[in-house]
């Protein structure tokens, strides 16, 4: 049998955490999901000493807005909490009549600041060397996210066609990239100085076999490029992840293009990033005349025809 953490001692509780956490692996969730989950119901059940369906709707509510008062939630961890709850009450115990009477508040977006073209630049000349210049490059040029970018292998570049294939990002998604020259050249550069090591894995063979990159070794690149840039803001995988966005919605692309290559399930997340973007200025377009024109040119055609 299969074992998880926050387990609470009592094989009831456990039973039900293991369910969740069944029902969870088996419909493809994210690790990173399931332990928030998993964590979320443990929480609840040390809390009350009783299962989610023993309890009422209004003692649901209260237990949750008490655990958020006690750590000091946001909105957002707040919600996780609900999604949460009611995804054991709906397809772990099936009780609807709980879940559907469980409301879940709205996600209040903070602004956040977005690194404009002259701060990427300075970022990328303090790079102290080819791997973390790849490193930051690669955070911007493509948006991937940190973990997705620690998963990448040699073989998941396509440097004819200029792609990354991101295989089981976030939601057990894959989602194909594109990058330019300069990457490229970047890419072939770093291959050429790594060559024992470029075909085991990628990012994780840098110059040295005895260390390898994690979370914490890219924000320090990261944080030491920043540093040696002189740049005010608090910068952070994620932030760049961001940056791209909002320049490539500055430069032309679109919102259905960019909602692809960041790999969101719903429009209305890309749709986030609208409100930093500058976009080009489109031109006057009159739709009659459109009209009007596509009508002549059929005409024309068929006189031909």
């Amino acid at each position: 049998m299969r074992k998880i953490k926050n387990l609470t001692g009592d094989e009831k509780f456990d039973s039900a955490i293991l369910s969740l956490d069944n029902h969870l692996f088996i419909s493809g969730k994210a690790m990173a999901t399931r332990k928030r989950y998993n964590f979320a119901l443990c929480k609840f059940i040390m809390r009350t000493n009783k299962l989610p369906e023993e309890c009422t709707k209004n003692e649901i509510i209260n237990i949750i807005l008490d655990i958020q008062e006690q750590r000091g939630f946001q909105s957002s961890t707040l919600k996780h909490y609900i999604y949460a709850i009611r995804y054991y009450l709906k397809n772990v115990v099936e009780r609807m009549d709980l879940f559907s009477r469980i409301p879940i508040p709205k996600t209040k977006f903070y602004d956040v600041e977005i690194l404009n073209l002259h701060e990427v630049e300075s970022l990328f000349s303090a790079a102290k060397n080819c791997r973390d210049l790849l490193i930051l490059q690669l955070l911007y040029e493509t948006g991937v996210r940190i973990k997705e970018l620690l998963n990448i292998q040699s073989h998941d570049f396509d440097l004819y066609h200029k792609t990354l294939i991101i295989k089981n990002s976030k939601n057990q998604k894959t989602r194909i990239v594109h990058f330019g020259e300069n990457l490229k050249r970047t890419l072939l550069q770093y291959q050429k100085i790594n060559t024992s090591l470029f075909s085991a894995s990628f990012i994780n063979s840098n110059f040295h076999p005895f260390f390898t990159i994690s979370r914490s070794s890219v924000r320090y690149i990261i944080k030491t490029a920043v540093k040696n840039c002189g740049i005010q803001k608090r910068v952070t995988p994620h932030l760049l992840r961001h940056a791209f966005a909002v320049h490539y919605l500055n430069f032309g692309g679109t919102i259905y293009q960019l909602q692809k290559l960041l790999g969101h399930s719903h429009l209305t997340t890309t749709f986030y990033y609208l409100q930093y973007a500058i976009l080009p200025e489109s031109k006057n377009i009159s739709i009659l005349d459109k009209l009007m024109n596509h009508i002549q040119s059929n005409q024309i055609n068929l006189i031909r025809a």
